[in-house]
């Protein structure tokens, strides 16, 4: 899935990148299609970033409990793109490394909630 497309005035990234977007991502398929995506999560991973985005709309060969790992990518004439992320050795380390970040987070929370001494 390609993804060079942007909805309105924001790309799919500068809505991905909006720590107060709650929104629906929009991403076109193969075809043209829009198709409806929640965002995960934005992982910054060996310089380069990723994307885990989980589609609402039904996507023949996605089940409904899986996430697709796409990255962003530089078009070269300074905007940016999203593409699935094909490789399943890295689609994994950024699922991975997703979820370290959400246990971090998740620890950073549970240590705030403790009442200094």
């Amino acid at each position: 899935m390609d993804n060079g497309k942007s909805i309105g005035s924001q790309s799919a990234l500068d809505i991905l990148l909006d720590k107060n977007n709650t929104d629906s991502v929009y991403l076109c398929d193969s075809t043209g299609k829009l198709v409806r995506w929640e965002q995960i999560a934005v992982v910054p991973m060996d310089s380069r970033l990723y994307v885990i985005l989980k589609p609402i709309d039904k996507i023949k060969g996605i089940a409904d409990d899986e996430v697709v790992v796409f990255r962003a990518r530089d078009d070269g004439q300074g905007d940016c793109y999203l593409k699935e992320e094909t490789d399943d050795v890295i689609a994994r380390k950024v699922f991975g490394e997703y979820q370290k970040l959400l246990l971090a987070h998740v620890n950073e929370s549970d240590s705030s909630d403790i009442p200094p001494k």
